[in-house]
């Protein structure tokens, strides 16, 4: 009896840091996408010297 209760707290305990965990990447993964996508397009505007709006070379 003893040896299930201590075992399910163990499983609990871990997938509640699971999900935090997962969570919290997410977050932070979405917040890196977002600033690597506008250097991105900095980098490619320079690079290729056309503009992302309307594709006009310089």
């Amino acid at each position: 009896m003893l040896f299930g209760n201590v075992l399910i707290s163990i499983l609990a305990i871990f997938l509640t840091g699971y999900a935090l965990g997962r969570r919290i990447g997410s977050r932070e993964g979405f917040q890196q996408g977002l600033t690597y996508g506008s250097l991105k397009m900095r980098e490619d505007t320079y690079l290729y010297g056309k503009c992302p709006l309307c594709s006009k070379e310089n």
